[in-house]
């Protein structure tokens, strides 16, 4: 069985459903470990109970809160639930297993009623049991949101995919009632359900829709890196200084994911000249403040201690600390940070400048807006003349390389990777930018796009593994009605349209939705501007196609208008000639065969026209052989005659005729020179020489091309001495 790629999307554009989905993945974990759980062996301990590999950034978010909120107890490094969560933990799951008990018990007292039967069997009756747990949980995992419809009592809902999942259900329980329960699951969502029964779906809907908000099959990640193939990042200078490892050691391990992630993704990573310049600058800057205000190393480790944020400053604080090393050393590791970029997959992209017109008015219109939302209450927390216009000839740069009339930032290929915030509440807030593609992505919502884990055994039974086997917190957070009518609602108005929905659904992925501070009603008009958008898009789409059909219209009506003519034509020659019932059949039939006959031919000529021209291919390549033989043969005597001329002129300079005055002599050992008698060797080397060179001369004066060209005509002549095949004009443009 397949899952559809809009059902796994679509929950993501609720708030707060995918991290409700983490917290309790980790407190579920720490439940039935206890007390074995640390911060260190979480992750493994979360790829072995729910067999999916959670990010350690991504646990280590979601820890951080959990801590804060007194959710979990960290002591000594264990981690442990409180006691407030364990009381509560404890109550669900004795309401859950209660209620799971009443349902699965009136399902079946419901199909013993039904059927007039009764399960005795113990075997049979447990294996009935699962069969019920497991299509539930199959179908709300098909299903998504959808499903909840029936749970409230809409029967119009669609259950395309029930027979299917009731085959694969039913085949793993071969009892002698499975015709029977076969009948009974394929019309269950359509019986009466009692509240213990209404409970327990809801309770098995959010394991699913949270499960959905985790975990992708492989198949859907897969699509969503073919979506990202070919995308180019232009990195911040933020962005840089973190992948140095300038600004701690946890977004340092961050950065490496995600560059990780970007390369599996086939993603371009790039910065721009600009950047360059500025992270020189800024490096230069903090360079010089330590080199200015030196510190000994126990002052670097109170420093570092006491640290207000980490930056280039406070890492060499770390490192004098643990290595002690100086100023100038820890300098000159970063003077040449440029062979670092390599290492790192980073490309400088020099050429992309503001170097026309166009583009320095669009600097000079954007950079108050960079301005603006760059300033801040506290003045040292404000940016500098230079940060603003980097980051406003970055944009500028981006958008202009930007792919245009497309629905997503992703199809537009090109993004600002920054952790800027003001620029990203720039294009939020900004009627300019609010309703244009994105140009500025955040690192956190590329990692929430790149890292969706795929569970590391089969989809559907780590699913039905996991949720079989909880009994704790998983699934039992607050899913309101509010949140189910807003998944509902905003993925129903498209999704019958699977390449709409995945389309916007992907556009989102790159919106600001993850960003826990943006508004609720912010974040809908986000939704329903894309959707706009994309119709708009669909619309010009259906212009364009109605104008092409309305052209192809007119020509038929065009034809069908000379065909008439033609007809008429052909009635009125009837009527003048007096033809009888007979010749006019018989004219019809003759055209019909002058049509034939014509076509026919046309096959004919295509083939003749193959014909003629594989054997102009053969031709020319047996030509452009003979060719080559001739003048390289044409050239020889050429070449021994330039030999010639250089062995006399050797022979007339002492300090080279030693080295000639052999050959010579060996020359003369021959038995022409022999009967020639007493010759001046050198003489007769001369005059076989320029000989050799006039007739090299004679025959390849006019060039290779002009051999070429005989040869070809020659061979044309040949095989067809009309001169059919090609003409002189065609044989010129050949060669």
């Amino acid at each position: 069985m397949t899952i559809d790629v809009n059902i796994q999307l679509s929950h993501m554009i609720a708030s707060d459903i995918g991290s409700m989905g983490d917290e309790t993945t980790i407190i579920d974990t720490i439940y039935n470990d206890h007390g074995a759980v640390d911060r260190n062996n979480l992750a493994s301990f979360v790829s072995e109970y729910f067999n999916i590999s959670m990010d350690i950034g991504r646990i280590n978010k979601t820890l951080k809160k959990l801590i804060k909120n007194k959710t979990i107890i960290e002591s000594n490094g264990a981690l442990s639930l409180s006691p407030a969560t364990l009381e509560a933990l404890l109550k669900t799951i004795n309401a859950n297993e209660t209620t799971q008990t009443i349902a699965i018990n009136q399902w079946v007292s419901d199909f013993e009623q039904l059927f007039e039967t009764k399960i005795t069997d113990p075997n049979e009756l447990s294996c009935f049991k699962a069969t019920i747990l497991e299509f539930i949980r199959r179908f709300f995992l098909m299903q998504g949101v959808s499903s909840y419809s029936l749970i409230i009592g809409d029967r119009e809902t669609g259950t395309s995919k029930v027979d299917e999942i009731v085959n694969e259900v039913i085949s793993k329980c071969a009892k002698k009632n499975n015709d029977l329960l076969v009948q009974y699951l394929t019309c269950f969502f359509s019986r009466s359900t009692s509240d213990e029964q209404k409970s327990f779906l809801v309770q098995q809907f959010k394991k699913a829709i949270q499960y959905l908000s985790m975990v992708v099959t492989p198949e859907t990640k897969n699509k969503l890196y073919e979506a990202f193939d070919g995308v180019v990042l232009y990195l911040d200078t933020s962005i840089l200084y973190r992948a140095m490892n300038l600004q701690g050691t946890e977004r340092y391990e961050a950065i490496k994911t995600l560059f990780h992630l970007c390369s599996k993704a086939n993603i371009k990573l790039k910065v721009f000249q600009c950047t360059v310049d500025e992270l020189k600058r800024r490096i230069n800057y903090d360079a010089g403040v330590i080199e200015k205000h030196p510190t000994p190393v126990s002052f670097s480790s109170i420093g570092y201690k006491v640290r207000q944020e980490d930056n280039y400053i406070s890492t060499f604080w770390k490192e004098q600390t643990e290595t002690g090393i100086s100023a100038g050393d820890f300098n000159f590791k970063y003077k040449n940070f440029l062979s670092q970029f390599a290492l790192l997959g980073i490309e400088i992209d020099e050429d992309s400048k503001l170097s026309n017109p166009e583009l320095m008015k669009k600097f000079d219109l954007l950079r108050p807006l960079v301005s603006k939302f760059g300033s801040s209450f506290d003045f040292d927390d404000r940016k500098s003349v230079s940060a603003i216009d980097h980051d406003t000839e970055c944009m500028v740069l981006v958008e202009h390389l930007q792919r245009k009339n497309v629905a997503t930032a992703i199809e537009a290929k090109y993004l600002f990777l920054s952790s800027d915030w003001s620029l990203m509440r720039l294009q939020r807030h900004e009627p300019e930018y609010k309703f244009k593609t994105d140009v500025v992505v955040l690192p956190s919502q590329m990692m929430q796009v790149l890292y969706l884990p795929t569970p590391s055994i089969e989809y559907y039974e780590a699913f039905i593994g996991i949720f079989a086997s909880s009994r704790s917190l998983f699934g039992t957070n607050s899913l309101n009605n509010e949140q189910m009518q807003e998944i509902m609602g905003r993925v129903a108005s498209y999704s019958q349209n699977p390449a709409f929905a995945e389309k916007i659904l992907r556009n989102q992925l790159i919106q600001s939705m993850f960003s826990a501070t943006e508004k609720e009603e912010e974040r809908n008009k986000t939704i329903d501007d894309a959707i706009r958008e994309e119709l708009s898009q669909m619309e010009i789409d259906l212009k364009e196609k109605d104008s092409t059909i309305l052209a192809k219209n007119k020509e038929i009506e065009r034809k069908n208008t000379e065909l008439k003519n033609q007809k008429e034509k052909y009635s009125i020659q009837a009527k003048n000639l007096e033809t009888s019932n007979s010749q006019v059949e018989l004219l019809k039939q003759q055209l019909d065969n002058a049509e034939e006959a014509t076509q026919q031919t046309k096959q004919e000529n295509e083939q003749l026209l193959k014909y003629k021209n594989i054997i102009l291919e053969t031709q020319e390549k047996k030509a452009k052989r003979m060719s080559l033989l001739l003048y390289f043969f044409g050239a020889l005597p050429g070449f021994a005659g330039v030999l010639g001329i250089l062995i006399i002129i050797a022979a007339l300079i002492p300090d080279l005729s030693r080295l000639v005055t052999p050959l010579i002599e060996w020359v003369k050992t021959a038995e022409i020179v022999k009967v020639l008698g007493n010759v001046d060797v050198l003489s007769v080397i001369g005059t076989l020489s320029v000989g050799g060179i006039a007739a090299s001369y004679a025959l390849i004066r006019k060039g290779w091309k002009s051999i070429y060209s005989r040869c070809f005509q020659k061979r044309i002549s040949k095989i067809d001495p009309t001169g059919d095949i090609i003409s002189a004009e065609d044989n010129n443009n050949t060669i």
